[in-house]
């Protein structure tokens, strides 16, 4: 993909606050993205709104910045993984 096109990609998710930088200075488009920062980013995609959701997955807390997106995302089954019960 030709660099102007991956620009104007990137300018429109943030625009739409899908996406962020690493700090208000620093965006990273060629670091690999974890589960937890890629679930929001679908989450807000997807215009999923919060609520309460269980937690299913208990590989993190609910201390964690992106444990209510990811536990609301398993509720819609817009993510998946293995539930430890």
């Amino acid at each position: 993909m030709e660099i102007a096109l991956r620009l104007d990609c990137i300018e429109s998710l943030l625009t739409l606050n899908i996406v962020n930088g690493q700090t208000d200075s620093l965006f990273e488009p060629e670091k690999q993205v974890t589960r937890a920062e890629i679930t929001p980013m679908v989450f807000c995609a997807l215009n999923l709104q919060e609520e309460p959701a269980e937690q299913i997955f208990y590989d993190f807390t609910q201390d964690n910045w992106f444990s209510s997106v990811v536990n609301i995302a398993a509720k819609y089954e817009v993510v998946e993984g293995v539930a430890v019960t």
